[in-house]
């Protein structure tokens, strides 16, 4: 009775109760110390929860129970290192224990807890990869029982001093369930919902801030951080500078809400047509009103005039497409767009001046043009020549 106690009741709430501590640990605490530090931090508490745990169920049930919990829990708040760190802590902090206690050599059978634990772990994370409680309750419920019932199928392999002495029965199966749900109850309702919300309303606050509500493209700030993480300092690439023509004239004579679908109409367009060319390798950003950078990455020199024979085909094809703003009313709609190479060694702040520069040209040599940087700098040395022969 007092095992049944032990398992279903007192441990569940003991490593809830560490958990909480825990966590609060990880974010306030931890941060302010070097990496080292942390590590040595963790591995000091860890040891003595673990040690805690360990203690308590051996002593009721004669079996090693829950001590894979903390660690689980930990890599699925997204403290995966530190998660990890105390997972391999784990078999040595049990074997400290039997050892303590008067067993005179290691057992070896216990990294294999090791092992299912990164199993479930990965597997898990990659299964549900948006649901954190889906990942806890199924990770829980799979260790807490494959483990003690691994260990029972291993005993009868081999002398049980390197193995653990344990007989799995159906008594114990129903006695982890119950205890494995009253933790992922008590964890649930006192810390994982509230902390949902807080994650929930994170990731909102963080797609407002990098997508654009309207065309659900990525805005600036988005631009910003692709751009320092795909555009290397050996990345060729090339980058667009798009601009709606004449799109005052949409909202001054149809409205700002029929405005509004027109630029979603041209968002979706840009969307498709470029990923459908480039096979991923395009991202369109919305950065301004009706303006608009593509950054398509991994093209070289020898690739770049295809580029542009590309886009001028799908200006072409957006200049034939008609557009309902609204039901009764279609327009046609064109665009202007500037080019530049993304050279090697370039950021996003000089390539984007060049391309918007070619940009400023097309709009000023009658819009619904292409024009790459470098036919610009040509153009420029031909008018000073001119000039000077005049």
């Amino acid at each position: 009775m007092l095992g049944y106690l032990t398992v279903v009741g007192i441990i569940p709430l003991v490593v809830a109760t560490f958990v909480f501590g825990n966590y609060t640990l990880y974010e306030r605490t931890l941060p302010h110390y070097q990496w080292w530090q942390r590590y040595v931090i963790i591995a000091i508490i860890f040891f003595v929860q673990e040690y805690t745990i360990i203690t308590l169920s051996y002593n009721a049930t004669g079996a090693v129970y829950f001590h894979y919990v903390i660690p689980l829990l930990a890599y699925n708040l997204h403290m995966t290192y530190y998660g990890d760190f105390m997972a391999i802590l784990t078999p040595v902090v049990i074997n400290t224990y039997l050892v303590l206690q008067g067993q005179t050599e290691f057992i070896p059978s216990l990294w294999i807890g090791l092992v299912v634990y990164f199993v479930i772990s990965k597997i898990g994370m990659i299964i549900f990869q948006k649901s954190i409680l889906h990942r806890m309750v199924s990770g829980m419920l799979l260790i807490n029982i494959m483990l003690p019932f691994a260990y029972g199928v291993l005993s009868q392999w081999g002398d049980s001093i390197y193995f653990m002495s344990y007989i799995f029965n159906p008594s114990d199966f129903i006695s982890l369930c119950c205890g494995t749900m009253v933790l992922l109850l008590a964890y649930y309702n006192f810390f994982l919902r509230e902390e949902l919300e807080n994650i929930n309303e994170y990731n909102l606050v963080y797609r407002q801030s990098r997508y654009d509500e309207l065309t659900g493209l990525g805005n600036y700030r988005s631009m910003l951080d692709y751009a320092e993480k795909e555009f290397s300092a050996s990345t060729t690439g090339v980058i667009c500078v798009v601009d709606m023509d004449h799109f005052k004239r949409v909202n001054d004579q149809w409205g700002h809400e029929s405005g509004n679908r027109a630029l979603k109409i041209f968002a979706d367009y840009l969307l498709t047509s470029w990923h459908q060319v480039f096979e991923g390798e395009a991202r369109v950003f919305r950065y301004g009103g009706e303006e608009f950078c593509i950054l398509i990455k991994d093209i070289d020199d020898s690739e770049f005039d295809k580029v542009i024979q590309k886009i001028r085909y799908y200006q072409y094809q957006f200049m034939q497409l008609p557009i309902y703003i609204q039901r009764d009313h279609m327009v046609s709609l064109t665009f202007s767009v500037g080019v530049a190479r993304w050279h090697k060694g370039d950021d996003l702040k000089s390539a984007f001046e060049r391309a918007d520069e070619a940009l400023y040209v097309a709009k000023n040599s009658g819009r619904s043009q292409v024009w790459v940087y470098s036919d610009i700098v040509g153009k420029i040395k031909n008018d000073n020549l001119e000039r000077k022969a005049e």
